[in-house]
């Protein structure tokens, strides 16, 4: 590699390395779902999920985008 690639890969990995490192995985404990149990009525289940990230969680301008799906 010539010494003209050093800077930009550094720069790269530093940025790939450092922008996630407060996101972890969430626990449960942060989500609840009403009605519990879920329940099927004419083939669709109709539920609310409300759930609170812990502070400091996300950049204070992220956007967040969900997309449920079923498991």
């Amino acid at each position: 590699m010539s010494k003209k690639l050093y800077l930009p890969l550094l720069m790269a990995l530093l940025v790939v390395f450092t922008g996630c490192k407060k996101m972890g995985p969430l626990s449960a404990d942060y989500f609840t779902v009403n009605p519990n149990p879920l329940e099927v009525v004419g083939g669709e289940v109709a539920a609310t999920i409300t759930g609170k990230f812990p502070a400091k969680y996300f950049n204070k301008k992220a956007i967040v985008t969900v997309t449920p799906y079923l498991v």
